[in-house]
Parts: C-alpha cells; sequence; structure tokens
C-alpha cells in the first residue's frame, strides 16, 4: 500500500497529527470465540466446544466476500480491538485471552498467546505464537506497520513488540497501574508519537508516548466515563474515543472525546449512548463516529433491563463535537464495529446471532442492507487495516 503525503504533514508531526492519507485497504478481520457462547445473558463455556476463528472478508465490493476461515486461538471477554491489521494487510495479530481450563472444561483461564497470522499464504496461517503473559488483550499496529501494543488487564502492563516483514518480536513491557487497572485496550495515534490505554479499574486512559521503539508511561491519564474499555483515532490523529462500559444495572453509559491536539491531552467532552457500549469506529475521513451497544440485550430476561436488540449509534463529528444523527437495530450481545475502508459501510458483530450485519451509510442516514455474513464462532472482535 502506498501513503500520499500531504505537506501539511510535516507541519504535524510535532503534535502527533497526520495529514489524511490516500488509502487503498480493503480487508477486514473479525475474530470469533468457538468455545464461550452467551445463554440468558451468561456465558457458558460450550459442550463441545467448537474451534475459534478468523474470518478475513473482502469489502472492496458490495456485499462482503468471505476469502478464508481459518482456526486460531480467541477469546472473550476482551474488547473488540483483540485483532490487528498491518497497513500493507499482509499480516494480522491474534490475542488470546482466556482458554479452557484442562482440570475443569466448565471454566475458562487465562492464556498468554498472541498469534502472528500470514495473510498472504493461501489459506492464510499461523506463523508464529508469542507468549506474552496472562491475558492479551486489546492489540495495535501503528501506521508505519513496524510496531505494535498489546494490553494486560492481568497485571496493568502494556507489551511492545517491534514488526520487521513477517518477524514479530516482544521486546519490553511498560508498566502503566496494576491488576486493579484492568488495562484492557490500546491504541497508537496515525502520527505515531502517542498511545493510549484505558484504565477500567481507575476510570481513565493511559497516555504514553512513543519513539521509535521506546514507549513510556508519561505518567499522565485522561479522565473519562466509568469502566472505559474499547479505544480508536480519528485518521487525522486530532481526536481519540473511548466507550465507556459503566457498571451495569441499567445505567446509562457514555463515549469520551479527547482532544489530541492540546499541548496537554485531555478529555474534553462525553456523549450518552446507551447502556454498555462495546464497539467503536470513527470512519476514515474522521466525519462520522459508529457506536455498537448492547442496550440491555446481553442480560438476562428476567432482568428489567433486558432488551431484544442492541444498537448501533451514528454520531457526526465536528469541532472536536458528537451529535447524534442516526440510529439502528443490532443483534443480540452486540461486540465490535468497524466502517469498512472506504467509509461507505459499517459491519457490526452480532455475538448471539454468530454474524455480521452490514449497514449503510448514506448521508446523515442509517440504513440496514440486509446482508448477514454467518461466522464460525461467535465474533468477538474486528478491525481494519490503520488509517
Amino acid at each position: 500500500m502506498r501513503l500520499r503525503w500531504l505537506s501539511l504533514a510535516a507541519l504535524c508531526l510535532g503534535l502527533g497529527v497526520i495529514a489524511n492519507t490516500t488509502w487503498a485497504g480493503h480487508l477486514v478481520l473479525s475474530a470469533n470465540d468457538g468455545k464461550y457462547p452467551q445463554v440468558d445473558g451468561a456465558y457458558k463455556v460450550a459442550d463441545p466446544p467448537e474451534p475459534d476463528t478468523l474470518m478475513i472478508l473482502d469489502v472492496s465490493k458490495f456485499p462482503p466476500r468471505v476469502v478464508a476461515e481459518i482456526e486460531v486461538m480467541h477469546g472473550t471477554p476482551g474488547p473488540p480491538n483483540g485483532v490487528a491489521l498491518s497497513p500493507d494487510e499482509k499480516l494480522a495479530l491474534v490475542s488470546n485471552t482466556n482458554k479452557i481450563d484442562p482440570k475443569d472444561k466448565t471454566k475458562v483461564i487465562p492464556d498468554e498467546t498472541l498469534q502472528v497470522v500470514d495473510l498472504e499464504s493461501s489459506p492464510p496461517k499461523i506463523i508464529s505464537r508469542l507468549p506474552l503473559g496472562r491475558g492479551p488483550s486489546g492489540v495495535s499496529i501503528n501506521r508505519n506497520g513496524d510496531l505494535a501494543l498489546v494490553a494486560h488487564p492481568s497485571d496493568g502492563t502494556v507489551s511492545v513488540l517491534t514488526i520487521d516483514g513477517k518477524t514479530v518480536k516482544h521486546v519490553g513491557n511498560v508498566k502503566i497501574g496494576d491488576e486493579r487497572s484492568r488495562v484492557s485496550d490500546v491504541a497508537i495515534s496515525p502520527g505515531g508519537r502517542w498511545a493510549l490505554a484505558s484504565k477500567r479499574g481507575e476510570g481513565t486512559v493511559a497516555i504514553l508516548s512513543i519513539d521509535g521503539t521506546k514507549v513510556e508511561y508519561t505518567k499522565r491519564d485522561a479522565t473519562t466515563g466509568s469502566n472505559p474499555y474499547t479505544l480508536d483515532f480519528s485518521s487525522d490523529g486530532r481526536l481519540a474515543v473511548a466507550a465507556n462500559q459503566g457498571q451495569g444495572g441499567g445505567n446509562i453509559d457514555s463515549v469520551t472525546l479527547i482532544d489530541m491536539t492540546s499541548p496537554l491531552i485531555r478529555s474534553v467532552d462525553h456523549i450518552t449512548v446507551g447502556q454498555a457500549p462495546e464497539g467503536i469506529s470513527i470512519s476514515p475521513d474522521g466525519q462520522w463516529l459508529a457506536v455498537a451497544v448492547r442496550d440491555g440485550s446481553n442480560m438476562p430476561k428476567k432482568s428489567p433491563f433486558f432488551a431484544e436488540n442492541g444498537k448501533l449509534l451514528l454520531f457526526s463529528l465536528k469541532g472536536g463535537k458528537a451529535s447524534k444523527v442516526a440510529e439502528a437495530l443490532t443483534g443480540k450481545n452486540t461486540q465490535g464495529a468497524t466502517f469498512t475502508p472506504d467509509g461507505k459501510y459499517i459491519i457490526v458483530q452480532n455475538y448471539v446471532e454468530r454474524e455480521l450485519a452490514v449497514y449503510s451509510v448514506t448521508g446523515k442516514a442509517l440504513k440496514d442492507t440486509g446482508v448477514r455474513v454467518k461466522v464460525k464462532g461467535y465474533p468477538a472482535a474486528i478491525r481494519i487495516a490503520p488509517r
């Protein structure tokens, strides 16, 4: 993939902000958990379990076409950013938060594996497995394609990995909290100077500085809503968003907008979105924010807050503010959501239905296209390449 840098980029590097680029990505990855269905609001180990899988979708034309679906290891719970795609779309990184306890087949225990998948191989295949420590969770690859970060809820660290072609190496860890911090997701700014890591137990997002392969915790956090989880950046690097899952119990939760251009990175707005936002995605052109909200569809039917469907919300982004313009119903226990690389569609993961649902973005409207892509397993993480 070739990136055409505009002259403005040179002026923005000091803030870790870069200009829009010409980008011809066409793949969407969906990582799916085959062992952990949700039944009436509770996750239970399947008997017998199915394999976890990675689905590769070609979205260059409508409707999306399944290129391949291979066996990997991938676990729920975990943020919808538990899979990452390299900028050239040749490599995938898939984290695995848990596995079935060999001593008790009804339980899961933390795993420590990050898998490297060669997408150029036919069919795609795992070419290496890296033991990173307990419960690798959210994964992010920078736009240069030479650095990746992985969050660890179990010990409050972020793993640092280098990428050279198809060789991925674990080169260190950054301590930003402890197990009470529940560091679940990490995102790298498009300019490559900053990273954000969600600290669910502290209600903040940690700010990390990046200089080559040197990643450091700045000892400064941006305040979010309760229980921040999934993170994303706008493609110009000026704005970041955090989905805050709250404490459950039927309470309305939020998404936090973070200004990355200020001398001191800070939260600048909080928008209410409903119960338990899970997947968030900013469109490649930076004009739209999609939020997938479980909205009670993940609760037991006897709960007063149970709903038959989740929701997909669409917000307009202007001047660092978000304004809601549309919403549509999704399936049950909605997980990740991503814009396609061309920005024309949003793909949402319906966990219980074991499917990907496709919505079109038309002006200020959302339209359910009716297209459903069935997956093997329960879709839990979804990603396009850095933009």
